[in-house]
């Protein structure tokens, strides 16, 4: 029989926001106040845990040990998203009735079924930076063109399928050129000058790949490109980080070309974007007229990385290293403090209470991170091809 769950006690969970690994938290309070384990209040199906962006719910518990009407939660017992409890009270063990139980029972089998149906049981928390969310709709006057065109998403959707089946019999070579070709013909509809790829040994395995706009190209992960085999999770994280990062590479071409048509020369254009010469030259001779279908989406960029946002997307930007270190530093300090037997009660609530702040500060970073109008559409045009490629 596993032992029993608790407020504080920590789950793991597979899910992935982009870059950035869930991890898991720990059980979030109330719980059952009015039942306590190891002075811990009983966590229940249907309690919340910690999780980037919306909370995660526990949706299984025993099928005989019901706590204040909900079936009582144990270590080892699933979350809605895919996770597992990893700790509980080990004086206090809880089992089944004949033999275990198949699911979650009662409102939990509720809460998974809306898991397993693909519907989020905490739609007032969706988050909004989720990798495999459903796009909410965005208001920019860059959506449905270039790349957000849904005929360009869908070619390059069916190109990313086809690099996954022939993945094993490439070269990571092959598959490096394969990436380039896919992502070109994609920008070539837009006039984007041709973005090179080149793996970057520097790239942790939480990075697939990010664009290099100094150098104009696509720095990939190598440990992706020399894995033998892509996994359809693979292929979806893969396919929608290429489109995201080709995505940036057409946004800031259509600064460059804004640029040039207020009369800015190719040495203008390159010294205020930092962006490759060549490619500068290319947007210099190719102004954007003020007409233009995307000169509205063009001003858009242009106004949050150069202009009037600058400021405030430079301050968001600086803030990510050091919350997300702050974040880290804080949940481990947690996990050693809730794992070390002499710790108290008060101070395990002011581990966990340092941890909420970080966890707190982290987000509102990272969701005005996501809300900047050159990311939004990016992550936007990824959403809409991982969507496509999702199994």
């Amino acid at each position: 029989m596993p032992p029993a769950a608790r407020v504080t006690d920590m789950h793991t969970c597979p899910m992935v926001t982009g870059i950035v690994p869930h991890v898991g938290g720990p059980i979030l309070p109330p719980a059952a106040p009015t039942v306590l384990i190891g002075f811990l209040p009983a966590a229940r199906v249907t309690d919340m845990l910690v999780c980037v962006g919306p909370p995660d719910i526990i949706v299984k518990g025993s099928a005989g040990v019901f706590i204040n009407f909900l079936p009582a939660a144990r270590m080892g017992d699933m979350t809605a998203h895919g996770g597992v409890i990893i700790l509980g009270e080990p004086t206090v063990m809880i089992g089944e009735i004949g033999s275990p139980s198949p699911g979650a029972g009662g409102i939990g089998g509720i809460v998974a079924g809306l898991a397993g149906a693909g519907l989020d049981p905490n739609s007032a928390n969706q988050s909004k930076y989720a990798h495999n969310a459903k796009n909410h709709k965005l208001q920019s006057p860059c959506i449905g063109k270039g790349l957000a065109a849904s005929a360009n998403e869908k070619a390059f959707a069916k190109d990313m399928k086809q690099l996954q089946k022939d993945w094993k019999t490439l070269t990571p070579a092959q598959r490096q050129q394969h990436m380039k070709d896919m992502v070109n013909k994609q920008l070539a509809k837009s006039g984007v000058p041709t973005v090179g790829i080149s793996p970057n040994p520097t790239m942790g395995p939480g990075t697939n790949g990010q664009m290099n706009f100094q150098n104009w190209r696509l720095d990939m992960n190598p440990a992706l490109m020399n894995s033998p085999d892509l996994t359809n999770q693979q292929t979806e994280d893969l396919g929608n980080t290429l489109y995201h990062e080709s995505r940036h590479a057409e946004q800031w071409y259509l600064i460059g070309r804004k640029e040039a048509g207020e009369g800015k020369t190719a040495a203008q254009i390159r010294q205020s974007t930092q962006m490759l010469g060549s490619t500068a030259t290319a947007a210099a001779a190719h102004p954007l007229a003020k007409n233009d279908p995307m000169a509205a989406c063009a001003g858009q960029m242009f106004n949050s990385v150069y202009g009037t946002g600058a400021a405030h997307r430079n301050t968001v930007l600086t803030a990510l290293g050091p919350n997300r270190t702050a974040y880290n530093a804080a949940l481990a300090n947690y996990n050693a403090v809730n794992a070390n037997p002499a710790s108290t009660l008060a101070q395990k609530q002011a581990a966990y209470a340092a941890y909420q702040s970080a966890a707190a500060t982290d987000t509102a970073n990272y969701n005005q991170y996501r809300a900047l109008p050159e990311e939004a559409d990016a992550w936007h045009a990824g959403n809409s091809v991982g969507s496509l490629l999702h199994h």
